[in-house]
């Protein structure tokens, strides 16, 4: 069973969300493109923002699974185990 103030330290978080922007210079795209046997172009091919636009966590905040600490953004829980329950990424392309 699963204590009360875990349950309501939970329920505080629903709904925080956390926006962020990057960019990323042509330069790196095309040496990456060029290393994975691609010809590299003008937009920058799906899903390659998981290798580019990760977030700087200083060591002081990583926790033990190797994710940004509890307590920070998530709630200080004592759960093994956390999921990735939604996410939106907005592609433009000129």
């Amino acid at each position: 069973m699963i204590p009360a103030e875990t349950i309501e330290a939970c329920r505080a978080a629903i709904g925080r969300t956390r926006a962020v922007s990057d960019s990323v210079s042509p330069e790196p795209a095309a040496k990456l493109a060029t290393l994975l046997g691609r010809r590299p172009g003008i937009h920058l091919p799906l899903c390659w923002h998981w290798a580019y636009f990760n977030p700087a966590i200083p060591p002081e905040q990583v926790g033990h699974d190797g994710h940004e600490r509890l307590g920070l953004f998530l709630p200080d829980v004592p759960l093994p185990r956390r999921m990735w329950a939604a996410g939106t990424a907005n592609f433009f392309c000129a």
